[in-house]
């Protein structure tokens, strides 16, 4: 089943360019920014500018990449329950290989509220550039199966300390 023409995510689709950074994809998704953005944000915090990457996107640079889009993330949790134990908006991991490096790819997942208008009430959007783009963004998840997922939600306000 396609995604309805007329559906519009609330996440903007930033497409991955290389293997290595489909998670910098979806943080600039989440972030509402560029993966150059991303990217130049992670070198700052230690992701080298030649690879091998993968030594470095763990969770404490997504961590520290959400947390610089005013994001909070949680920690690794087990999709035990296919997409309805995945929090409301959530960096999923799909096409799990657990005997191959315990490697997937990213994508985002956004679960609508109950009062929102519409009959779409959970979608992802997919960074992968060799995906029909049908499936860029999409409201039927069969066959989409997530692993593992981190929570996303805005960070508290911080409030100011008066006189």
């Amino acid at each position: 089943m396609a995604t309805a023409p007329d559906f519009k995510p609330l996440f903007n689709r930033v497409q991955q360019s290389d293997r290595h950074d489909d998670a910098f994809a979806v943080i600039a998704m989440l972030g509402n920014t560029t993966l150059e953005n991303i990217r130049q944000q992670a070198e700052v915090f230690g992701l080298p500018q030649v690879g091998p990457y993968y030594p470095y996107i763990d969770s404490d640079m997504i961590a520290k990449l959400l947390t610089s889009r005013g994001l909070v993330g949680t920690v690794w949790k087990e999709a035990k329950t296919g997409f309805q134990s995945v929090s409301e908006v959530a960096i999923a991991m799909v096409d799990y290989d657990a005997d191959f490096a315990e490697a997937g790819r990213y994508i985002l997942f956004h679960r609508l509220p109950e009062d929102h208008p519409g009959t779409v009430r959970q979608y992802v959007v997919d960074p992968y550039p060799h995906v029909d783009t049908k499936l860029h963004v999409r409201t039927d998840l069969t066959g989409l199966v997530p692993a593992w997922y981190i929570g996303v939600h805005p960070a508290p306000a911080t409030k100011s300390k008066g006189k």
